[in-house]
């Protein structure tokens, strides 16, 4: 892309859509906008989409909140186990649509004044790892920390560790990513031990994923994967694993003691 001028750099650093929470968008996205016809703007499509958006923020986040940790559990008043993974289960979904609903919002307006944001989300629940998980959920800020932190961490561990050993230096640089992807959710050892719990997620994926293919080979691994049976169970394992993951991001380390004292 050309340099940007100064009034060009401040409209992309301070638009307001995406400035509070996202997505990341990138300059030459951004400026996609002003290369576009005024009239190509999709305005209903834009509008159903701040429209889709609003449900789920406002409407959807606020009912499934009620039944996550800090509606459920976090009221002062004994509960059974069970009551756990229900909060897990609806936290996740809670998270979802308040982040994903805001992100819709955010790509809608910007849409009716003609500038295309990335999307942010494709489909979650469905993935059937936490590989595929971080290719469908946050997409940008998965992309931006590939782009600036994956991609040369592993380049300069590969040719430090040598080329025999460039599974490792990718579990390396995967595992990096994503205790920095935790921390930068938050101040707090909670979010460092999200971040751990996803780098350990996918690092495992990546040496799971190498140790099929050696041992299956190519045929048996593609039959692996198009298995409907295995397909599900990874699909649920994957929903269950990030959600569970979740009850550091959604508390604090004290919180989260509070709860487990409640459990009964």
């Amino acid at each position: 892309m050309p340099k940007p001028t100064l009034g060009q750099y401040l409209g992309f650093a301070f638009f307001l859509p995406t400035m509070q929470v996202g997505p990341i968008n990138t300059y030459a996205n951004f400026r996609r906008g002003f290369d576009a016809a005024p009239w190509d703007v999709p305005v209903g499509r834009a509008a159903l989409r701040v429209l889709v958006g609003l449900v789920k923020y406002q409407f959807l986040g606020g009912l499934f909140g009620q039944l996550a940790y800090t509606g459920l559990l976090r009221n002062g008043h004994l509960h059974h186990w069970q009551h756990l993974p229900v909060a897990m289960v609806f936290y996740y979904l809670y998270l979802y649509c308040n982040f994903s609903g805001f992100c819709d919002m955010a790509i809608g307006a910007a849409a009716l004044i003609g500038i295309p944001v990335l999307e942010n989300f494709n489909n979650p629940f469905a993935a059937r790892n936490m590989r595929e998980f971080w290719n469908r959920w946050h997409i940008t800020l998965s992309q931006w920390m590939r782009d600036v932190v994956f991609a040369p961490l592993s380049k300069f561990l590969v040719r430090v560790m040598g080329p025999a050993r460039v599974n490792h230096a990718v579990a390396i640089a995967i595992f990096v990513v994503f205790l920095l992807i935790g921390v930068w959710h938050g101040v707090g050892w909670n979010y460092a031990i999200f971040g751990l719990c996803q780098a350990v997620g996918v690092t495992l994926c990546h040496y799971y994923t190498l140790w099929l293919k050696q041992w299956l080979g190519r045929d048996g691994f593609k039959a692996y994967n198009e298995s409907r049976w295995i397909h599900a169970a990874a699909v649920a394992t994957t929903f269950s694993y990030y959600a569970a993951s979740l009850i550091f991001f959604a508390n604090t380390l004290p919180q989260i003691k509070e709860i487990f004292k409640t459990l009964r």
